[in-house]
């Protein structure tokens, strides 16, 4: 049996300047990500910007505002 035991981010606040960084680092590291941000076109933005800094690495993103009560159901 063959486990992956790659490392998975999940990432709130993804497109602001913390969020960012640390997406950015670690998929140059060889991690995937799970970007969340509440904008759409930025969080979209940054999905396409690190598959082009890490072609191999899975990047997700969801759109989520945390704010409203029922974002979380």
């Amino acid at each position: 049996m063959v486990v992956d035991m790659k490392k998975v981010a999940l990432i709130t606040g993804a497109t602001g300047g913390l969020g960012r960084a640390l997406a950015l680092e670690h998929v140059r590291h060889g991690g995937d990500v799970i970007l969340v941000a509440r904008k759409a076109t930025k969080v979209h933005a940054l999905a396409a910007e690190l598959h082009q800094v890490a072609p191999g690495q899975q990047v997700e993103s969801v759109v989520v505002d945390f704010t409203a009560a029922d974002a979380a159901q």
